[in-house]
Order: C-alpha cells, then structure tokens, then sequence
C-alpha cells in the first residue's frame, strides 16, 4: 500500500479534509461539485489514503493533550481496552501481510454499491482478500460478545447454511456472536466480510488472528476504513458498526443484551433502510433483552435460516450450492465424519451434544457437517435433535 504522502495533492488534500467534515466533502461530491476528475479517478483512494497518513503525521507533531479532529471529522481521543484476549499459553499468529493489501475509493468500480447508498459512508476502504465480495448480497449476522453456548451455534448454523448458499455472511469480528457467525461461513467454505475497528496492521482481538488466517485462504474478506498504522480506539467500533449494516440486505442480531453495540448495528440498518432481524431467547436471560425489544419495534422473528431468506426475499439472489457439494454431503468413504454422522441419527433423535460425545469430535467439526446434510435434505432438525429424513 504506497501511500504517496510527499505529493502536493496528498497534502492539499489532507489540509482539506482536515478543514471539512467528511459529510461535507461527501455532499459535495454527491452533488457533483467535487468530481473523480479533480482528484483523479485511480488516484482519488491514493490520495485519501496519503491524507490520512499525512493528517497521523501533523497529530503526532502536534502531540497536543486535547481532542483532535481527523479526517473523518471526529474525536480521536480515547484508548481501547488492552487486547487480553490472548492467552498467556498461545502463541500469535502473524499478521497479515500488508503488501497483499488493497484501497477502493469512492470513484472505484469496486467501491461497494450498497455503502453508497448511507448517510455516512467512507471515502475509501482498506482491504485484503477478494474484492468481489463487497459488490455481492450480504448479511449482516451480530450480537454479543458474552454470549451463550446455544446463541454462538445458531449464529454458526445461520452462517454457514447462508454462505453455502452463496449469500455473503458480515461481521465484526469481535468475540462472541461475530467470531461465531465467521466461523460458520469459513467452515463450509462460502463467501463472507470481516469489518474491523482498527487498522489492518493490528488485528483486534488477537485471539482472532487465527480466524482471520482462516477467513483469508478461504478467500473471504477483511476491510476497514482506518489505515493500516491505526490501533483500535473504543469509537472505532461503533462507527465501524454502520459499515457492517451497511454492506448489507438486512441486519440478523442472534443475541443482544439492552446495551448491546449490537443494537446499534440494527440501529443503523433502519436508518439505512435495510432489513432488521432478531433471534428471541429465554424471557430472563440477559443477553435476549436487546433481541427482544427489536422485536417489539417491529424487527422480523428469526429461528432458522428460512426466515433470513423469507424477509429478506433472498430467494431470485441464491446461487446454487457450491461445486461438490451435493457429494460432500452425500459422503463418499464409509469412514468419513458424514457417514458417521447419518449413521448415528438412523432411527432416534440426538442433540448435538449427544452427537459429540457418541463421535468423539469438536463442535466446530460437525455444525458444519450438519448444516450441509440438513440443506441436502439428508436429517432433519427437530425441537428435540437431529434425525435421519425420512
């Protein structure tokens, strides 16, 4: 990512950001006043990028104890939490390689069509990964960070039977639901969109580090509008939240608590225009309070993955399952996790939970297994478990 902060258009531009506020700059552009050949159609996201990077260098020789106003027009004072994510025991995944980066300006083809279309969208995105995503049909799948066990395996068992279906699964990362909802798309090997809260340089929380590895070779997509160099800043992730709705059909929220940054998200999905779906949850339990005060606001009751597509109309969008899928589900070797897995539901119902301790296997490896045989129409779920179809 060649930052060309040394040009005179990258100063002009950074002492031009720094005098209007985004919202301004992006009225006049939208009026046409401030057009792509004034800053140059392939350079426009260069030259943002340089005034970032330019605007960072004027704010570290200020070194002033107040609030400053960046680029974007907002406070940047404030730290986040220290990342204690990471295990004294695990050892850290490297990061990821910035060469292999990419910038979309507003002017660029490949600027996402739908983030357009809000109130407030970034000048320019950092990306690594594959850029087609941004222009695909996504979902949003969000919630809470302390989360319970059964709303992390539905937002897995929604992501993952989303993303074989070729609808791009958007997150935030975070723990909790948003790694859950990753987890699920990268399991089954479908499409799907981190959106961080911080620069590309420092992925937080660094107990994902790993899932992003996982994210990117399964040619998924990690974006942000910080640079690189940007650390995470508790305003961050709020602002980053409008990015997640706005990338997306609708905003599906598994499990929120009633001040849940998750609600936020839902929050700007209806301001955006965009669809709002919540997950209901125990009438006591803390972390459904937000989900179910959506629901009374009128957002959409969502139990399984048929309901997403039923709201959202998904239906004319679906691609057909990926190249061998049928086949993986149908199982191939008698000796194969899915063989196992139809053979244990031959006959009587089993939860999960059952299901791992007969196989002896992890979570993570059989959602996936049977969130595909349930879309191949291989078992069934019922409200006591799984079982073969008939």
């Amino acid at each position: 990512m060649q930052s060309g902060t040394d040009s005179p258009s990258a100063k002009r531009l950074a002492q031009f950001l720094s005098l209007v506020p985004r919202r301004i700059l992006l009225q006049l552009i939208r009026e046409g006043t401030v057009d792509e050949d004034q800053f140059g159609r392939p350079d426009f996201a260069r030259q943002v990028a340089a005034a970032h990077t330019e605007w960072a260098k004027l704010r570290s020789a200020r070194k002033t104890s107040g609030k400053i106003r960046g680029p974007a027009g907002r406070h940047t004072s404030g730290k986040v939490q220290p990342d204690k994510t990471m295990g004294t025991g695990e050892r850290p995944v490297h990061p990821p390689d910035l060469t292999r980066g990419w910038r979309v300006g507003w002017f660029d083809s490949a600027f996402p069509p739908l983030l357009k279309e809000i109130p407030d969208p970034p000048l320019v995105l950092y990306g690594l990964g594959n850029t087609k995503l941004l222009s695909r049909p996504g979902v949003a799948i969000v919630g809470a960070r302390r989360s319970t066990r059964q709303g992390r395996e539905l937002a897995q068992h929604i992501a993952g039977q989303l993303a074989t279906r070729g609808v791009t699964v958007v997150s935030g990362l975070a723990l909790g639901i948003d790694g859950a909802a990753h987890r699920g798309a990268v399991a089954v090997g479908g499409p799907t969109i981190a959106v961080l809260g911080s620069g590309l340089g420092h992925i937080y929380p660094a107990a994902h580090q790993l899932l992003v590895k996982q994210l990117l070779d399964r040619d998924g997509t990690v974006i942000s509008e910080y640079p690189p160099h940007l650390t995470p800043r508790p305003h961050h992730f709020l602002e980053r939240n409008r990015l997640i709705s706005g990338l997306c059909l609708g905003t599906l929220v598994v499990e929120a608590g009633d001040k849940s940054g998750s609600l936020r998200t839902a929050s700007y999905a209806g301001e955006q225009g965009r669809e709002v779906m919540a997950v209901p949850g125990p009438v006591a339990s803390p972390v459904s309070q937000g989900c179910h005060r959506l629901i009374q606001q009128g957002a959409a009751l969502v139990t399984n993955v048929e309901d997403v597509i039923d709201t959202l109309t998904l239906d004319g969008l679906l691609s057909i399952p990926r190249p061998g899928f049928y086949a993986a589900a149908g199982g191939a070797g008698q000796n194969s996790l899915t063989d196992k897995i139809k053979q244990a539901l031959r006959g009587y119902p089993k939860t999960v939970d059952e299901l791992m301790l007969d196989l002896a296997v992890e979570r993570e490896e059989i959602l996936p297994l049977l969130a595909e045989l349930e879309l191949a129409g291989i078992v069934v779920q019922g409200s006591v478990g799984y079982i073969a179809a008939p």
